[in-house]
């Protein structure tokens, strides 16, 4: 198996979704921190997306 193999079977296992790239901030139980995203060329929003994850990471 293949890296991109694993990780497909993951992400479609765990979030019934099969598209990469698929972001996903997980926290210390590995559940996610903010909504999970697919690929998109806003930058402002793809910053805005990690911004948030840092903050919710904080409040754990």
């Amino acid at each position: 198996k293949s890296l991109g193999k694993i990780n497909s079977y993951y992400a479609l296992k765990t979030y019934g979704v099969n598209a990469q790239p698929y972001y996903v901030l997980q926290g210390h139980d590995g559940n996610p921190l903010v909504e999970p995203r697919g690929y998109n060329l806003d930058v402002e929003a793809f910053v805005k997306f990690l911004r948030s994850g840092v903050e919710a990471y904080k409040k754990q």
